[in-house]
C-alpha cells in the first residue's frame, strides 16, 4: 500500500510510465532498497519541499486528486523505509531533498534537509521531466527476498491500478509489465458474466453530490467448479474478498462491506461486486487518509445497503443451485451413453435442424457433457420459460435441456442424483432417458404443420405436471 500511495502521487502528475525496482536481501550487509520513477511533469524546489513535509502538499483536500490530504509520501516511506531521497526534474532543471530517520534520532541537523540543485539525474524513457523517489535501508517490509516483494508489488498494483492500467498507464516492476488484475472476472470469454443491471445512486454528501455505481458478476461455476483447490487459490477464485470499492478508478479497499445482515460463506467465493465512487462522498465512505480502507457512514448504508444484500442473497442462491447442478452431472451422462448405444435400434431422425433453444438458454445451461459430435448431449438449465425441457437438433446431435426449476427436475431428478445410494442415481438416469425420449419423439414429428402443436403439447404437459407435484 506504501507503494501504491507512490503510484498515486505519479498518475497525478500526469505519469503515464512508473518504473519501480526493488533489489537487496533483508541483511545488514545488503539492505532492501526500493525506487519508484516516473515520467510525469515534475516539481520545482517548493513543490519538492512540500511532498516531503507532513501535510504539506499542494494536493491537500484537492478532491479531484487521487490524494488528497497530504500524508502520502512521508507516511508511505518512512513506514518501510530509514531513508527517502527524492529527485525531480522538469524544464531542464533537476533537485534534490530527502528524510533521513537516522539522522533525525542522532539530531544531527533539520528534520528536513533543504531543497539542493543537483545534475539533471536520467530522464525515463527520455522524457525531459519526472520524478524519483529512493527508498534505503528498508527494514520494515513484510517479505524478506526482493524477487518476493517484487511478485507481491506486480499482483496488488495489478488489481488497485486495474482501471488505469487498462486505459494506458503503464507500470513496470523490476523491468516486468504490470498487468491489470480484473476483480470482476469478465477479462476472458468463458469468464463472469454480469449479474443484473448496473445500479447508479446519485447521493448527497457533505461536499455536494456525487455519483456511486454498482456492478455484480457471477463466476462460471459449471466451468470452474472441477479445477484444483490450488488452482481457485492461484487465480483468485477461493479465499478472496469479493467486493471491491473503487474511489476515483483507483481501488481503495476491498472485503465484505454493505451486505447488511447477511453473513459471508463459501459459496460467496463465486461472485463479485465492484463498488465506485465519486471523491465528493469520501466522507460518506468513511475514507481514511491512507486509502487503505473505508467506513461506511449510516446514511450510505440505508441508501445502497438494502439493494446490495438481496442481490448477494440472490447470487449465494444461484451458486448453490449451480454447484448441485454439476454434482447431479452423473445421471446425465450415464443416460447419454446408453441412448448413444442404443441409438442405432431406433428409427431414424429426419435430416433437419431445429433451433429453438436460443442463445439465453445456452448462457444459463450447464457444460455440455459429452463428445460434442455425438448423438446425444444433455445439460442441466434454467430455462425462461415454465416448459419441462427444450431442445436443440443440428448435425445429427440431439441436446437436451431439462429445465432445473420445474418440479420435476427439482423434486424429483434432484433428490435421486444427489444421493449416496447407486439405485437412486440409476433411476435419475432413468428419468432423463424417459425425458429424451420424448424429446426425440417431438423431433421426429415435427415439420411445418406440427411445430405449434407439438409445442403447446408440450408446454401443456409441463404445466400439467408442475401443477400435479406442486400439489
Amino acid at each position: 500500500m506504501a507503494i501504491a500511495e507512490m503510484v498515486d502521487n505519479a498518475i497525478q502528475a500526469g505519469a503515464k510510465t512508473v518504473e519501480i525496482s526493488v533489489g537487496g536481501t533483508q541483511q545488514e550487509q545488503h539492505p532492501l532498497s526500493i525506487s519508484i520513477s516516473d515520467d510525469g511533469h515534475g516539481m520545482g524546489p517548493t513543490d519538492l519541499g512540500r511532498a516531503l513535509s507532513f501535510g504539506g502538499s499542494s494536493r491537500f483536500n484537492d478532491r479531484l486528486s487521487l490524494g488528497r490530504y497530504g500524508m502520502g509520501l512521508p507516511n508511505a516511506s518512512l513506514s518501510q523505509a530509514r531513508r527517502v531521497d527524492v529527485f525531480s526534474w522538469r524544464d531542464g532543471k533537476a533537485h534534490r531533498c530527502y528524510l533521513d530517520l537516522d539522522e533525525v534520532a542522532e539530531e544531527r541537523g533539520q528534520t528536513l534537509p533543504p531543497v539542493v540543485p543537483i545534475g539533471n539525474p536520467p530522464p525515463l524513457r527520455g522524457q525531459g521531466s519526472g520524478t524519483r523517489i529512493e527508498l534505503s535501508r528498508c527494514d520494515r517490509l513484510e517479505y524478506k527476498r526482493a524477487s518476493t516483494i517484487a511478485a507481491k508489488l506486480g499482483a496488488e498494483l495489478g488489481r488497485i491500478f486495474r482501471h488505469y492500467i487498462a486505459a494506458g498507464t503503464s507500470i513496470q516492476v523490476n523491468g516486468k509489465l504490470v498487468e491489470p488484475v480484473d476483480h470482476l472476472f469478465q477479462s476472458t470469454p468463458t469468464g463472469a458474466t454480469q449479474f443484473g443491471e448496473t445500479l447508479t445512486y446519485e447521493l448527497s454528501g457533505p461536499s455536494g453530490f456525487g455519483v456511486v455505481e454498482v456492478r455484480f458478476t457471477e463466476l462460471p461455476v459449471l466451468l470452474w467448479h472441477r479445477l484444483a483447490e490450488a488452482e481457485k487459490r492461484r487465480l483468485g477464485i477461493t479465499g478472496a474478498l469479493p467486493v471491491s470499492v473503487v474511489r476515483a478508478g483507483r481501488e481503495v479497499d476491498r472485503g465484505w462491506f454493505l451486505m447488511g445482515k447477511k453473513r459471508r460463506e463459501n459459496y460467496d467465493d463465486w461472485w463479485r461486486c465492484e463498488i465506485r465512487f465519486d471523491p465528493n462522498l469520501d466522507e460518506l465512505f468513511g475514507i481514511t487518509h491512507t486509502k487503505q480502507q473505508i467506513s461506511p457512514s449510516p446514511e450510505l448504508r440505508v441508501a445502497i445497503e438494502p439493494d446490495l444484500e438481496s442481490i448477494a442473497r440472490a447470487l449465494n442462491q444461484r451458486v448453490r443451485r449451480h454447484f448441485e447442478m454439476a454434482k447431479s452431472s452423473t445421471p446425465l451422462i450415464t443416460a447419454e451413453r446408453t441412448a448413444s448405444r442404443v441409438q442405432g435400434s431406433l428409427p431414424p431422425l429426419p435430416n433437419c435442424t431445429y433451433d429453438a433453444a436460443g442463445a439465453e438458454i445456452r448462457r444459463n445451461a450447464g457444460p455440455l457433457l459429452s463428445d460434442p459430435d455425438g448423438a446425444f448431449q444433455l445439460c442441466l438449465a434454467e430455462l425462461p420459460t415454465t416448459d419441462l425441457y427444450e431442445f436443440e437438433f443440428y448435425a445429427g446431435t440431439l441436446t437436451l435441456f431439462l429445465n432445473i426449476r420445474h418440479p420435476v427436475l427439482r423434486d424429483v431428478f434432484r433428490p435421486l442424483a444427489l444421493s449416496d445410494q447407486l439405485s437412486d442415481r440409476a433411476h435419475a438416469t432413468k428419468l432423463v432417458l424417459v425425458l429424451l425420449a420424448a424429446a426425440r419423439a417431438e423431433v421426429r414429428c415435427e415439420n411445418d404443420e406440427s411445430h405449434d402443436s407439438l409445442r403447446s403439447f408440450r408446454q401443456e404437459w409441463s404445466d400439467v405436471a408442475s401443477t400435479f407435484l406442486n400439489a
